[in-house]
């Protein structure tokens, strides 16, 4: 039989997850905003390219399994100051 995974109460887990993107040696990722709705965390703010997008979202899933993910991070090319909302 399959052993559910506890996941710590909604404060707590923003916080499991604001700790873990201030670790990452990505800058941006370290002004992300978390808002979590449900199941559901909601991942806000801007990144330089659609790999750090990626990237922030694969920290999140690292630390909070069981939980979906909304990336909802804009892409804002640094030299042109383009943003990709995809």
């Amino acid at each position: 039989m399959a052993q559910a995974t506890l996941l710590p109460a909604p404060p707590a887990l923003e916080q499991v997850v604001l700790q873990a993107l201030a670790q990452s040696p990505i800058q941006s990722h370290r002004k992300i905003r978390v808002e979590q709705a449900g199941d559901t965390l909601y991942l806000h703010g801007c990144v330089e390219s659609f790999y750090y997008k990626q990237l922030a979202q694969e920290v999140v899933r690292s630390v909070c399994r069981g939980v979906q993910v909304a990336n909802e991070l804009d892409v804002e090319y640094l030299k042109t100051g383009h943003v990709a909302d995809f």
